[in-house]
């Protein structure tokens, strides 16, 4: 079964309801807040948004060091299908996460990104 995953604009409503923001003040952030606007379904954020959900919505976000291996295209398209909530790629080896469970699995894997989301691939 398939996990239900929310996309760009529900975030954005989510987190404006709870800051009690009206919607049209914002209008547009998905353009700026979103790596990839033009998907829905993306929640890769770019630093700009990364900055507005961490610091102006206080979202909760995890820092993964991934050590000595880097995020190669494949990961990117798994990050893309796979993660169900927001993330930040600072560099190609460091990755921001705003999902305690992502975290939590990526430090039992060891940091090891490519093995977790092959798992993640495979359930």
């Amino acid at each position: 079964m398939k996990k239900y995953i929310l996309n760009q604009l529900e975030y954005q409503q989510r987190i404006l309801t709870s800051l009690e923001v009206d919607p049209d003040t914002l209008n547009g952030a998905q353009y700026t807040w979103w790596y990839n606007p033009t998907n829905p379904h993306s929640l890769r954020l770019t630093k700009l948004g990364h900055k507005w959900f961490s610091g102006v919505a206080k979202i909760a976000t995890y820092h993964v060091g991934l050590g000595d291996q880097m995020i190669y295209p494949k990961q990117l398209l798994q990050l893309e299908r796979l993660f169900t909530a927001p993330y930040y790629i600072q560099t190609l080896k460091k990755l921001w996460v705003y999902s305690e469970t992502d975290y939590i699995m990526l430090q039992l894997h060891g940091s090891d990104l490519k093995t977790y989301l092959n798992n993640l691939e495979n359930q």
